[in-house]
């Protein structure tokens, strides 16, 4: 072997070796260990070894949505140094897109010409394949290693100790650690990581589309007891003739320690004669029928007039209490209700009053009785409680949002910074004091779940990590167990793919800073568990 060809080979150890001793580096994690420890599983709770074993290159052999599902893990990267090893297998390279994964980017490594082919905004955008040829050892059905690293901001790709190009990923985050395994094209044996990274919970598939009769779950809505959370979400389907159908579908979640949750059955909430468009669930202890229900019936323009209310003693099976008359068109917002400290229950809405939108609250009082309250007379939509008295509102016809102090002697709202552009609602996190936290769908393309923090009482918000770093739309919470739990319209590549759970303990709370959309995961946040159109 000739010596250019030995210290071609030997390099990467070098360099290796070289990052070792000049990084502060966190001890080795395994994410894969064969006939071991398994990190990885899909959104559904679906393990690698059965994912890997059930899949097929045959389109007919799995549903549309296993078709499409990664698997995760619960390790991200933040802005510095990493080493990601994996080995895997490949049976062909048939360009399916199977490679490893990030938040908003891949490196594809089954491109019949390439050895590896960066995707996705993380890099940059498009597809931008590194012109080198995959190395002759690595053979279809032999075993490849993997390596990814990053140091001092250049990003190097290695198969088999070969260098298939590299590129400038300085000062962010590259996010969750996947596996793309394109129907079953890509096998994972093996995978470690070194460096920069962090350990941060898998949201867990709570309801999915592109299965059965159903085509897509919309505008998630969350209720709990404190033991128990009921999830509902609206559930389309086309018939033939191409006219569709919403129906009410929920299933309990139960969480019996901090080790995860169970996801019981689905069911359909029966609503007839009203066929729902937009609904929110609440729970007001003490109460003979504690579960409550508020709904919007299909209508055009998503405005109505009324809004119809359920009760429930067990949460399945919901009565009609009456009709709430508004004396105006309306939407009411989707998600969680707040139960108040003097024991009132409110959901948020929007009327249109003399041609202008005006945030109102849906308001049960204590004898059992609905009413709507305007906030202010000051124009504004999809009001959202941050506490008992500090209340979120977007300005109608521009992309800001303003604090409402319920109350307030002087009757004015609050400018604030750091939710510019944000369309969808914000699920709350903490309320404590000057101290806000709130999960929200990012503005910018893929529209990842971020969290945004405010440390004085919600004048200026910053991002502080991701949640889940693909694409999310409309978000709630609620309490459950001790534990903050969000629910969100979220999927690999898609918003509506799933709806999807999330457990944030509330023991961690990151510092607040600012930074990017490619943001670096603060603290863990916990072990991994199995927008409605506004009115302008």
């Amino acid at each position: 072997m000739y010596l250019g060809e030995i210290m071609k080979r030997i390099a990467p150890l070098l360099s290796f070796a070289l990052f070792l001793a000049s990084s502060a580096l966190a001890d080795e994690a395994i994410i894969i260990a064969p006939q071991g420890k398994i990190d990885v599983a899909d959104l559904r709770g679906t393990p690698l070894a059965i994912a890997q074993a059930r899949l097929s290159t045959d389109s007919l052999a799995v549903s549309p949505a296993e078709r499409s599902l990664r698997q995760h893990s619960t390790f991200s990267i933040g802005t510095g140094d990493f080493l990601l090893r994996a080995t895997v297998v490949f049976d062909e390279a048939n360009g399916l897109g199977a490679g490893v994964v990030f938040d908003g980017g891949a490196v594809l490594l089954d491109d019949p010409q390439w050895g590896a082919v960066l995707t996705g905004r993380l890099f940059g955008g498009g597809k931008f394949p590194f012109e080198t040829e995959r190395p002759a050892s690595a053979r279809p059905g032999a075993p490849m290693e993997i390596e990814i690293e990053r140091a001092d901001g250049v990003m190097v790709v290695r198969i088999n100790e070969f260098e298939m190009g590299r590129i400038g990923v300085k000062d962010f985050a590259i996010g969750r650690v996947g596996f793309d395994l394109a129907a079953g094209a890509m096998r994972v044996l093996e995978s470690r990581i070194d460096g920069d990274f962090t350990r941060i919970p898998r949201p867990l598939a709570v309801f999915t589309g592109a299965d059965g009769d159903i085509d897509e779950f919309r505008d998630p809505s969350l209720a709990s007891d404190g033991k128990r959370a009921l999830v509902g979400a609206i559930a389309v389907s086309t018939a033939a003739d191409g006219s569709t159908k919403n129906s009410l579908h929920a299933r309990f979640i139960t969480t019996a320690d901090d080790s995860g949750s169970t996801i019981g059955d689905a069911f359909t909430i029966e609503t007839s004669p009203t066929e729902v468009d937009i609904v929110t669930l609440g729970y007001r202890a003490g109460d003979a029928r504690p579960w409550k229900l508020l709904a919007q019936a299909t209508s055009a323009g998503r405005l109505a007039e009324s809004l119809v209310a359920f009760d429930s003693a067990d949460g399945r099976g919901f009565t009609r209490s009456g009709e709430i008359n508004s004396n105006a068109r309306l939407q009411l917002l989707p998600g969680a209700m707040r139960t108040l400290a003097d024991g009132r229950v409110v959901a948020g809405a929007t009327r249109v009053v003399d041609g202008q939108p005006r945030a109102c609250a849906v308001e049960l009082d204590g004898a059992n009785s609905w009413k709507f309250v305007d906030l202010d007379a000051a124009p504004g939509c999809e009001p959202m409680w941050l506490s008992d008295a500090t209340v979120l509102v977007r300005i109608p016809r521009e992309a800001t949002r303003q604090l409402l102090v319920v109350g307030a002697a002087d009757g004015a709202r609050r400018p604030m910074t750091g939710f510019e552009g944000a369309s969808t609602v914000a699920a709350p996190i903490t309320a404590r004091g000057e101290l806000l936290r709130v999960a929200q769908a990012d503005p910018g393309f893929p529209y990842p779940l971020q969290e945004l923090v405010s440390s004085d009482g919600g004048a200026t918000w910053t991002r502080a990590r991701s949640l889940w770093g693909s694409a999310a739309g409309h978000a709630c919470s609620a309490e459950l167990a001790g534990q903050r739990v969000i629910v969100f319209e979220g999927g690999d590549r898609a918003r509506r793919e799933h709806v999807l759970l999330l457990r944030l303990p509330e023991a961690s709370e990151p510092t607040p800073k600012s930074v990017g959309t490619n943001s670096a995961i603060g603290p863990a946040i916990g072990p991994a568990i199995a927008p409605a159109t506004a009115p302008r």
